[in-house]
């Protein structure tokens, strides 16, 4: 295959990488916290709050942060003061009709949930951190957006050894730290870009709002889908199997969220790429290449991580609640790998305009997962619904591939992308700690000659610009 030039996308990988970077360390920073101070009951809560906040943001909002970039990068006849103005009226009505809403149905005793007020308002400071963060990347003032993400962790983590440390508030310091961090965002956001300050209602343009929702309005239903996929899991473990259960699935997910978290990145520089990019020929050459390696990529970190992971569970974690969960983990890395490529196959619908078929594909996947689950959890347990998640996830990822290939004739080999997920499979059956630890130095072996190129490539890149300075 002809080699891509990606240089833009690496540029913007890395940019964003930066950015969240800070979350993914703060994330490992925080599942030992998690483990010695937190108990399964109490992370399976703040979880599952997590969950509905996932979903209940966007619906509130019709995912309109999504447009945002459609109509600022994609459109660029359309003036950024027509966007924001009709982008901030259109969120803060939204909103108070939304808090307005809610809390006269709780004053009314429709709700009773612990904690309701700092529930509300994290999901709040979710939204608005989302719609900020969207802005920032479509001005193209990405380095606020990495600034903004770097602190937002810091002070999250920091907040936690404070909270959840140091004055043990427990399952109410995890709600304050992440909502104060959230609120952080859009303050350091608010101050370099000055959003608001877009704002006159002279700009706004109900047609544009119109358009905007049009195009976000199947994002937001593509959501609540893919809620059903890993979201309403979830919802099934607490139900079914109580909280404790749910904060076991909760923590093993911890590692596939680091995955799934670069995946985000990846994402994120890839849709902006796709939107730049006119020619649909240019697209589907560049992105068949990019998606491959993706591939590639991927399976190498998790066939390393997996037993690796094992190792450190049973040296720091063997006498913690948490430390049955690490028979999890293998099945959640190959799910983030599963969605990860689902959503860079589904660039081709945003860039076709096709958005619907995002919606299409994660329903289908969405039904796979949730009847998968009910049926598996009565016979193997938690098994049962992390395997009918994994199905959901692979259903929705083939299905936006075959879709994906109708409209654009994006294609890929699919012989090296079988094997590895048998693998992966197979590694999580393995229970022996030295059988684990001679395949953690196979595996290795392995993805280091796989990728020996590309290895090579950057050794050669660093020892050029350490030549060059040696020069200076």
């Amino acid at each position: 295959m002809e080699t891509i030039k990606t240089n833009t996308i690496v540029k913007k990988i890395i940019l964003y990488f930066v950015g969240n970077f800070s979350s993914k360390v703060v994330m490992v920073l925080l599942i030992p916290i998690y483990a010695f101070f937190i108990t399964p009951s109490d992370l399976g809560s703040f979880d599952y709050a997590q969950t509905i906040m996932n979903i209940l943001a966007p619906i509130i909002f019709l995912d309109i942060w999504d447009a945002i970039l459609k109509f600022s990068i994609s459109k660029k006849e359309i003036n950024h003061r027509n966007v924001f103005t009709t982008l901030l009226l259109y969120v803060f009505t939204t909103l108070i009709l939304a808090l307005g809403f809610t809390f006269s149905l709780y004053n009314l005793g429709h709700f009773n949930v612990n904690y309701f007020g700092l529930i509300v308002f994290m999901i709040v400071t979710y939204a608005l951190a989302q719609i900020w963060q969207y802005s920032a990347r479509a001005v193209q003032n990405s380095i606020i957006y990495v600034i903004s993400g770097i602190v937002g962790s810091i002070i999250c983590l920091l907040l936690v050894l404070i909270f959840v440390v140091w004055m043990k508030m427990g399952l109410i310091g995890l709600y304050l730290s992440y909502t104060i961090s959230q609120l952080c965002i859009v303050l350091i956001i608010e101050i370099k870009i000055q959003l608001c300050g877009y704002f006159s209602i002279k700009y706004f343009d109900f047609g544009l709002l119109r358009e905007m929702l049009k195009f976000s309005a199947p994002m937001m239903l593509n959501i609540i889908s893919l809620w059903l996929i890993s979201g309403l899991s979830k919802v099934i473990v607490t139900n079914f199997l109580g909280t404790s259960a749910n904060g076991l699935y909760s923590f093993a997910n911890k590692f596939a969220v680091l995955v799934t978290t670069f995946g985000s990145i990846i994402a994120m520089a890839l849709i902006e790429e796709a939107y730049d990019t006119d020619d649909l020929n240019k697209y589907t050459k560049k992105f068949t290449y990019i998606i491959q390696q993706l591939f590639k990529f991927y399976f190498s970190v998790v066939i390393v991580a997996i037993p690796l992971i094992q190792i450190i569970f049973e040296l720091f974690l063997v006498n913690t609640d948490y430390y049955t969960s690490v028979y999890l983990i293998p099945l959640f890395l190959l799910y983030a790998v599963f969605t990860n490529v689902a959503t860079n196959f589904g660039s081709a619908f945003q860039v076709t305009d096709k958005t619907n078929y995002i919606f299409t594909t994660t329903i289908l996947g969405a039904v796979v997962s949730v009847s998968g689950s009910l049926i598996l959890l009565n016979y193997i347990g938690l098994y049962g619904i992390i395997f009918g998640q994994l199905t959901g996830g692979l259903v929705m990822m083939l299905a936006r591939a075959f879709f994906a290939y109708k409209l654009t004739g994006l294609n890929i080999k699919w012989i090296p992308i079988i094997i590895p997920s048998v693998y992966v499979i197979t590694l999580s059956l393995i229970r022996n700690q030295i059988i684990m630890f001679i395949l953690l130095i196979a595996n290795c072996i392995f993805v280091m000659l796989r990728n020996k190129n590309e290895i090579m490539n950057i050794i050669k890149m660093i020892q050029k610009k350490c030549s060059r300075r040696i020069a200076c």
